[in-house]
């Protein structure tokens, strides 16, 4: 390790390990009190609860089943065996392995050593996480899906918020739950928000000052003080928290206007971006083919073909006859193999080099 990593480290690693922890701290700690206001608004015990997850209805499929083996191409189906063995490993490998959130993040470890221990660490601290979120779902199942052990009427919930749309999730924390955990949960939110928002935009800033100014000035020979580069990473984090501004604007209207589920939908944008991101990487790694500009056709590609799967683009593009929605899931599996056929066909470009000084050394 040079020493930027290390100057990245003791600038931005150690001041925002305390408030990622703390705000790790307080939405998990927003999420176990909704688990215990639920579980004291439940009227049963909690083998009740669970023998009534495990069988709804007479017949239903059990709420607590881990693994689904359907296999469904849909966008309904894209929680299954699956699509956790094809596009759910292609999406935790452009997270963990391509996003520079998480790229910069290991690079203020110590060592490889250190950091393939914090990339494992980071994977097995999400399951929990997980499981504390999900126990919330199927709470939440209980008491608005479950009248007769409700011992309610049974009527239904109207999931809106001022005309809004909003998640079950949100309709019981503004309308039942009480004062001090709305509060907390308030605070969760903006705690998880503020958490990712840091280091992303510091991220990003930091590949428009390192891989694209830093580089630029130098094709232009002028040299400039390490304290420039400082000012011109705050104009890079102004610039990229307006375009995140507007990207989120844009998130909003376009959830709105496909419906789809909030999880589903932020899940499927990430497609978009790493659909191009893998192609270029397994063309990198398993074969030494690839150029400039088939890396660049790589990425159009990928984005490209994600777009053209979206079900308002089949809408309009397809008569209703021939009409076909795929999944998230399934849309990056096809997205990264074309992105990886187009990139391989760039001719490497130390193999040009190499022909060239050969082609030389005999005349």
């Amino acid at each position: 390790y040079n020493s930027w990593p290390s100057n990245l480290r003791n600038c931005t690693y150690y001041p925002n390990l305390g408030s990622d922890v703390l705000q790790s701290v307080v939405y998990v700690s927003a999420a176990i009190a909704v688990i215990w206001c639920l579980l004291t608004l439940i009227p049963a015990d909690f083998s009740t609860i669970l023998a009534t997850l495990n069988e709804p209805t007479p017949g239903a499929d059990s709420k607590l089943a881990i693994f689904k083996f359907d296999l469904d191409f849909g966008p309904s189906g894209v929680f299954n065996m699956a699509s956790v063995l094809t596009g759910f490993v292609l999406l935790n490998i452009a997270a963990f392995g391509l996003d520079q959130d998480m790229t910069q993040r290991l690079l203020t470890c110590k060592s490889d050593k250190e950091g393939s221990k914090a990339l494992l660490l980071s994977i097995v601290m999400v399951i929990p996480v997980m499981l504390v979120f999900i126990f919330i779902g199927l709470l939440l199942y209980i008491v608005y899906q479950q009248p007769t052990l409700m011992n309610s009427d049974g009527a239904q919930v109207v999931q809106e918020f001022n005309g809004e749309k909003i998640t079950i999730f949100m309709y019981y924390v503004l309308n039942e739950a009480p004062a001090g955990v709305k509060g907390l949960v308030s605070v969760g939110i903006i705690a998880a928000a503020i958490s990712t928002l840091n280091s992303g935009l510091s991220s990003m800033s930091s590949v428009i000052v390192q891989d694209l100014y830093r580089p630029y000035l130098a094709t232009k020979n002028k040299h400039v003080a390490d304290t420039h580069f400082v000012k011109a990473g705050r104009v890079g984090m102004a610039v990229v928290s307006f375009a995140l501004a507007m990207m989120a604007i844009l998130c909003y209207f376009w959830q709105q206007y496909s419906d789809m589920p909030l999880l589903k939908f932020a899940l499927s944008v990430m497609v978009f971006s790493y659909s191009g991101l893998l192609g270029v990487y397994f063309t990198t790694l398993f074969t030494n083919r690839g150029s400039e500009g088939s890396v660049l056709a790589a990425l159009i590609v990928g984005f490209m073909v994600t777009l053209l799967m979206q079900p308002y683009m089949i809408d309009w593009l397809l008569p209703e006859s021939s009409r076909f929605y795929l999944g998230f899931t399934w849309q990056l599996c096809i997205g990264t193999a074309l992105s990886t056929l187009v990139c391989c066909l760039g001719k490497a470009q130390l193999a040009q080099r190499g022909q060239t000084a050969v082609g030389a050394e005999q005349v």
